[in-house]
């Protein structure tokens, strides 16, 4: 192995273990409640501004640290740098819907297996665990959220989870929406004569949407 290798491989590991030990702090801070006294908005706030990481990736950090309490070997693999912290995440929400994953999808880390390999052979195992149609569906709706933060950039950005028929319930009532206000742009002459996709409809007319009320509310 070239200088360099070895000089790539150190700087990993040791960027692994920081990830790990910063994990580990992310949730005493969550346990503690500490950030109530610093003007946070929760644990996750306080953590991504102390680490420079968004609050999506600081509550998973939380998340995964708490779960490797109960899972030493995962917790010991993640200590010494073995694992970094995206695969750490990926094999402990594994292995907390099924133990026997923890073991598993370490050996593939060792291997030589691609994040997007765990990630995919993590989330087959989560399937597994749960083989009864309502059960995922009842787990997936317990978990559902809706997220909302400002980027590095400016920008809104907006995830949610949740049962597909509840977003396709939700893309719907945006299709629908959007038909009214790019109708309402037609006839005023400022809309384009073709039809472009749902998602890009909407985000071309979102500058009208604040000051306009729902279609169901409209005057007929």
């Amino acid at each position: 192995m070239r200088f360099a290798e070895i000089e790539e491989a150190i700087t990993a590991y040791a960027e692994h273990i920081a990830a790990a030990l910063t994990s580990l702090c992310a949730a005493r801070v969550s346990e503690t409640q500490i950030h109530r006294g610093t003007g946070a908005t929760s644990a996750a706030d306080l953590v991504a501004r102390e680490t420079g990481t968004t609050i999506g990736d600081a509550r998973d950090a939380i998340d995964t640290a708490k779960r490797l309490e109960d899972q030493p070997s995962l917790n010991d693999a993640a200590r010494r740098g073995e694992v970094s912290p995206q695969q750490a995440s990926a094999i402990s929400d594994a292995a907390a819907a099924d133990p026997s994953a923890e073991t598993e999808l370490l050996a593939k880390v060792r291997s030589g297996a691609s994040l997007n390999e765990i990630r995919d052979e993590a989330a087959k195992i989560k399937a597994a665990a749960l083989p009864d149609r309502e059960a995922r569906r009842t787990k997936i709706h317990d978990e559902r959220f809706l997220r909302t933060w400002t980027d590095p950039e400016g920008a809104a950005n907006l995830r949610m989870r949740d049962n597909p028929e509840v977003i396709a319930r939700l893309m719907a009532r945006v299709d629908e929406e959007t038909d009214v206000i790019f109708a309402e742009h037609r006839r005023g002459g400022t809309g384009s004569a073709a039809r472009p996709t749902a998602p890009t409809r909407w985000c071309a007319s979102s500058p009208a949407v604040p000051g306009r009320r729902s279609p169901r509310a409209r005057p007929r």
